[in-house]
C-alpha cells in the first residue's frame, strides 16, 4: 500500500520519512514528529509517518491527526503535534515508492 491509500477524499496529508530519533508516541496516543522544515501556509488534516528502522530493516507506518506545531530549537523547523496517533502496519516499499515522490523526507498529498 502507498500513502495515498490511507487518505480520505478531500483530505490534506503530510507524509514524513523519519528514522525516529525525535519521534515521540505518548501512552494517550498523542505524539510529536521531530523537527522538520515544513510550510506553515499549507492546510494539513492528518500526518502519515514512515519510520525506517535500519537495525530491524523495517518500515513502520503511523497515522495521526494534525494538532498544530511547536517551534524547535533549530531555526526554521517545527515539531508537529499529533493526536489519535496509531500504528497502521509495515510496508516493504521504499520511501520513494510509498510516498510517490523524491528523496525529500516531506511529501504533501
Amino acid at each position: 500500500m502507498k500513502a495515498r491509500d490511507f487518505i480520505k477524499q478531500d483530505e490534506n496529508v503530510i507524509v514524513i520519512f523519519t528514522h525516529g530519533q525525535k519521534f515521540v508516541i505518548q501512552e494517550d496516543n498523542t505524539g510529536l514528529t521531530g523537527e522538520w522544515k515544513i510550510s506553515l501556509n499549507r492546510t494539513v488534516d492528518r500526518v502519515i509517518l514512515y519510520h525506517r528502522d535500519d537495525d530491524k530493516n523495517t518500515n513502520s507506518l503511523y497515522i495521526g491527526n494534525y494538532a498544530g506545531v511547536e517551534p524547535s530549537t533549530l531555526e526554521g523547523r517545527y515539531n508537529i503535534r499529533l493526536t489519535h496517533l496509531q500504528y497502521i502496519g509495515l510496508t516493504s516499499l521504499n520511501w520513494i515508492e510509498f510516498a510517490e515522490g523524491g528523496q525529500n523526507p516531506i511529501r504533501y498529498l
